[in-house]
């Protein structure tokens, strides 16, 4: 049995291959939970579900974040 941190891993081959095998170009979709706001996000995240081979899920910045554009400023 693999470990739990090759599982994302291997299903990712196992869709990549489904997807191939189909002789077609898998989908990925990656949205940002909880931009422009949770619910809205979560019945996004349904509606991608249902077509998607892949889903990716983000941390949305924020634009009033000033912390983290202080950081982003000081590594230019």
């Amino acid at each position: 049995m693999s470990s739990p941190s090759s599982w994302p891993a291997t299903r990712l081959d196992q869709v990549l291959a489904s997807s191939r095998a189909q002789g077609r170009a898998a989908l990925g979709l990656y949205l940002p939970v909880g931009y422009p706001t949770l619910p809205i996000s979560l019945d996004a995240l349904h509606l991608m579900g249902q077509t998607a081979d892949i889903l990716e899920l983000g941390v949305p910045h924020h634009v009033s974040d000033r912390w983290s554009d202080q950081i982003a400023g000081d590594l230019r």
